[in-house]
């Protein structure tokens, strides 16, 4: 019987579970580690969700960029015209100017034509 007692008490303190305080305060005593392993493994449970969101959150961000880069890519930099255009032929604002009075000279004589036609 002594020896079951004996036996059983090793266990105990095997496992920090022990009578004597000094055995149960011990670093390598099972219950410990079982203890240790608890907190490492919320731990590590809450760094794999954290890097999954940040994974999220990066893979985000890289969508958003590619997709305002599209829209940065569409447009140029608006520039200053170079100089007046040279090679504008001298007569065309004569041209213009002469069609413009001719038309005008057109229409008024379309308008004084119903005038004409009542007397």
């Amino acid at each position: 019987m002594q020896v079951i007692e004996d036996r059983i008490e090793q266990e105990r303190r095997k496992l920090g579970l022990g009578s004597n305080s000094a055995q149960a305060s011990d670093e390598n005593a099972f219950a410990n580690l079982v203890g240790q392993y608890e907190s490492l493994a919320v731990d590590l449970q809450f760094a794999e969700q954290s890097y999954t969101a940040a994974l999220s959150a990066f893979d985000t961000a890289q969508a958003e960029a590619q997709r305002q880069s599209r829209y940065l890519a569409a447009y140029a930099n608006p520039t200053l015209p170079e100089s007046l255009d040279p090679a504008r032929p001298a007569g065309t604002d004569r041209a213009a100017a002469h069609a413009t009075r001719f038309d005008m000279g057109h229409a008024g004589a379309w308008r004084s034509m119903p005038l004409r036609d009542r007397r």
